[in-house]
């Protein structure tokens, strides 16, 4: 049982190492505005924007983003999505000016970058407030 309890501690923190590992200080700029995020890259993310065909990331739904949406309704998307537990569903969405990746190879500009936005949590510990989609990378 000791043997077992030292697997279940290594898995864990192992998990957590590579977490970290995936995780990313996120800018997006839309009208000259910066909103900063910390974002998980999900290879798991293959949600595409049916309008253009670009990737699209998720991330959560803010005062600042909404204004927006609402300031901005040429660029306002709906992102048709299907994951498990539920077949169909719909998510609403923005094209920002930019989305910029900072890593430690250095930064990525997404021109023209479409995220989509998540009501609620997207993390149960608060780590990251951004889904990456693996398009971007």
């Amino acid at each position: 049982s000791v043997l077992l309890v030292a697997a279940v501690i290594f898995v864990g923190a192992y998990k957590k190492r590579l977490e970290k590992k995936r995780l990313y200080q996120v800018r997006i700029v839309e009208g000259g505005k910066q909103l900063h995020f910390q974002a998980l890259f999900d290879t798991g993310n293959s949600l595409t924007d049916p309008y253009t065909g670009k990737p699209v990331s998720i991330v959560e739904e803010n005062e600042d983003i909404l204004c927006w949406l609402h300031t901005k309704p040429q660029k306002y998307r709906v992102i048709p999505f299907r994951s498990i537990g539920k077949d169909n569903g719909l998510l609403e969405g923005t094209q920002v000016d930019e989305l910029i990746i900072c890593g430690k190879d250095g930064q990525k500009v997404e021109k023209d970058a479409v995220i989509a936005l998540y009501k609620g949590r997207l993390s149960g510990d608060g780590s990251f407030q951004m889904i990456l989609n693996q398009g971007l990378f």
